[in-house]
Order: structure tokens, then C-alpha cells, then sequence
């Protein structure tokens, strides 16, 4: 603020004629003029702030996914540790985890599949005449066209009707870094 009579305007307590009351006036306009100059710096400086922000966080993705992408080729050259769910590979800074594809079973018809295994596989039949499913599911195979079989006694694969089988997850891969994060994979692998 720039003034003839070199008032402090914030010392002021009365306006005692126009020539102050006009300085007080175009003080309000100056701190006016520079409150909304300041706003508009502080957005455009947000603006850049957050279109920064956006760039980091594409290049993040970018790195993230090369990263995801070298792990899970270099996964695929492992000789990993398997167990009945996963296969685990440790490293000195993480462990690899690659879990196996899951499937959980809906009848489609329960009736069929009662008579289709009471017919094939009675000792998966329960006293009440019903599947016992934990047995039986053990003792599903799945050959390369899909279809489900039981091997029986004679060492036949016997296909089994009346069972759809649902894909549980997809084989994700999941990174347990020693300090204890997990960083989970959404691909297959």
C-alpha cells in the first residue's frame, strides 16, 4: 500500500475524513487485489502440484509393472518349493509365492451326481446317501480337455456327470518381503 499521508491503517481505530477514508478504501482494494493474486499462485501451483503428482504416479505403474513383469519371468525359471497350495521360492530380501490355481465344485444336478457315483464310487457314499464330497473332490483329476474323472480300483478313469467345477483363483503370485509387507501380483502367472 502506497499512501500520501503515510497512514497505518491497521493502527487506525476512526476514519476522521474522506482523504482517510479513501486510503482505507484503496487499502481494502490493494489487500483485495493481493489476497486473490496469492489464491490464484496457489492454484496454479496446486495444479502443477497435482498434474506432478499424476506423472509420478504413472511412472510408478510403469516401473511397478516392469518390475511385476521381470519377477514373474524370472518365477517361471525357478525350481520352487512346492506344497499342496503354492510353490515358494526365498530370496534374501523377499519370499516368492506362486499359489496353485483352486477349484471349488457346484452340483449342477445333485441327483445325477448321487447316481452317477453311487453306480461308480459307492465308497464315496455317505450312510444318508450323500457324496462324500471331501474324498471325492481329493480324488478328482482333470485331464486336458477338462473332464472330470476318478481313477477306480482297476486303475480306469472313470468320467463323473453332474459336476461343474469352478475356478476358485487364478494362480495369483505374492511377494512376502522379509520386514513383513506382502505385495500381492493380480496376474497369472
Amino acid at each position: 500500500m502506497s499512501n500520501n499521508y503515510n497512514l497505518d491503517v491497521y493502527k487506525m481505530s476512526v476514519i476522521s475524513d474522506d482523504t482517510e477514508a479513501d486510503i482505507v478504501l484503496q487499502d481494502l482494494e490493494a489487500e483485495i487485489e493481493d489476497k486473490d493474486r496469492l489464491i490464484d499462485i496457489i492454484m496454479q501451483e496446486q495444479s502443477r502440484l497435482e498434474d506432478r503428482m499424476k506423472d509420478i504416479e504413472i511412472q510408478h505403474e510403469a516401473k511397478v509393472l516392469q518390475h511385476k513383469n521381470l519377477i514373474r519371468n524370472y518365477i517361471g525359471t525357478l525350481k520352487m518349493k512346492e506344497t499342496k497350495t503354492q510353490y515358494t521360492y526365498t530370496l534374501p530380501t523377499a519370499k516368492l509365492v506362486r499359489h496353485k490355481v483352486k477349484y471349488d465344485y457346484a452340483i449342477a444336478d445333485g441327483d445325477v451326481v448321487m447316481a452317477d457315483v453311487e453306480s461308480k464310487f459307492p465308497e464315496y457314499i455317505k450312510t444318508a446317501k450323500t457324496v462324500d464330497w471331501k474324498a471325492l473332490k481329493n480324488a478328482i483329476i482333470t485331464l486336458e480337455g477338462g473332464e472330470k474323472c476318478v481313477v477306480n480300483e482297476d486303475g480306469e478313469m472313470v468320467p463323473i456327470a453332474g459336476i461343474a467345477i469352478i475356478e476358485k483363483n487364478s494362480g495369483r503370485t505374492s511377494i512376502k518381503f522379509n520386514g513383513g509387507k506382502t505385495y500381492e501380483t493380480e496376474e497369472n502367472t
